[in-house]
């Protein structure tokens, strides 16, 4: 499985949640989703959002790959509670979780830190969680059990 199907398993998860549809704005580049962006957002985007950037440097077994989910949330305002609060339902749909796809073998997620960060713009809040995800090939684990 490649790392490209890995991210795409969790972000249909954010994407397709209702209660985290109703928390974000949505996307600039479909408006009928909501605002999760890979890697980077337009500067003027519309606030709520969330940014995900993954990394996955390899693992300790040649069907393994180890890595991290960094899920950056970006609200506007003098309160961190809307942050906070998305952060929460980020959290629940994926720490402890294991998810499948019809393409992939088990992707397991599990919350490494949160933390509040630093920004220069002072009306912005950003909260950053970071996620540990840990997969293993389908077809390696296909012939292990067969």
């Amino acid at each position: 499985m490649s790392d490209t199907k890995v991210i795409e398993v969790i972000n249909k998860v954010l994407i397709n949640d209702s209660v985290l549809e109703g928390m974000l704005a949505k996307a600039d580049f479909d408006k009928t989703v909501p605002a999760v962006y890979d890697s980077w957002a337009e500067r003027d985007v519309e606030f709520p959002y969330i940014v995900n950037t993954y990394r996955f440097p390899g693992g300790d077994h040649w069907a393994k790959k180890s890595g991290n989910l960094n899920s950056d949330i970006f609200t506007r305002g003098n309160s961190s509670v809307e942050a906070e609060n998305i952060k929460e339902r980020v959290i629940e749909l994926l720490d402890r979780r294991i998810f499948e796809s019809d393409e992939s073998g088990p992707i397991r997620v599990y919350l490494n830190m949160d933390s509040i960060m630093p920004e220069d713009t002072p009306e912005v809040v950003h909260w950053n969680i970071e996620f540990n995800v840990v997969f293993w090939r389908k077809k390696f684990i296909s012939q292990l059990i067969s």
